[in-house]
């Protein structure tokens, strides 16, 4: 019954929060750390989706240094995981179609994001160069979701290459953010489930050239795929632990 009203109640919220975000943006329009301050607004959705967001670590990549972020994409609850992981002074890539949702489509634009056309290669390759422009002219970095959609619980897909070129042609360190898997979580339970969040070491670029992009994106998906593997492990063994609390405390009350 309460996963039912969640996922009643939760597209819901989540336009009401468009909207609140889509005037919000409006008031700092393509500032450095308007997407960072406007999907805060999305961790009111941490209800919705049952879950508790815990970011271990910081980012060790000092704000005025500018870095290509990368981060797994799973599914709607992403947007409660953006929410307490964005990076400062950093804009965020997607495809083009998402300037057609109404509302978030224009906020998204507004808010100084970079859309990329994924059918057309010549005009990737031309936004992969923007990208690289947009990161040194405006001493700004980027995030990007190196599988290209959700995985929806399927693992972490193949990476494509458009982020690590980007970061190659500035000549920019990768950072990958490792987020545990959201499909562990149990939206039917009273009590939230814990996400983790954990920034990984910087992945140097220097000395590379866009003939190392492809090995570059294999390497970065294989640490990133043992990372999520430990942290799943670290919530699935969190999680027995706390129910051999709660059997526990059943037997010495016994309910």
């Amino acid at each position: 019954m309460l996963k039912l009203i969640r996922n009643i109640l939760g597209p819901i919220v989540f336009l009401f929060l468009t909207f609140v975000v889509f005037f919000f943006v409006c008031t700092q329009p393509f500032g450095k750390n308007t997407i960072r301050r406007g999907v805060r607004i999305y961790r009111a959705l941490g209800w919705m989706f049952n879950i508790r967001m815990k970011v271990l670590n910081k980012d060790p990549q000092p704000n005025d240094q500018p870095a290509v972020y990368i981060c797994n994409h799973q599914d709607d609850a992403d947007m409660v995981v953006w929410s307490y992981m964005w990076p400062e002074n950093t804009t965020v890539i997607g495809k083009k179609e998402l300037l057609y949702i109404p509302i978030f489509g224009v906020a998204y634009w507004i808010a100084g994001g970079i859309f990329i056309d994924r059918a057309d290669k010549k005009k990737a390759w031309q936004v992969i160069e923007q990208m690289a422009d947009k990161i040194n002219s405006l001493n700004r970095s980027i995030i990007v979701f190196p599988e290209g959609t959700r995985n929806n619980g399927k693992g972490l897909l193949p990476f494509k290459k458009g982020a690590f070129s980007a970061a190659i042609q500035a000549g920019v360190p990768i950072i990958p953010i490792a987020v545990s898997s959201c499909n562990l979580v149990d939206r039917s339970q009273l009590t939230p489930n814990t996400v983790l969040i954990e920034h990984m070491e910087p992945v140097s670029t220097e000395g590379l050239t866009q003939d190392d992009a492809a090995n570059l994106a294999k390497h970065c998906h294989k640490i990133m795929e043992e990372k999520i593997a430990e942290l799943d492990e670290k919530v699935l063994s969190h999680e027995e632990e706390r129910l051999g609390y709660m059997d526990k405390a059943r037997e010495l009350f016994h309910l």
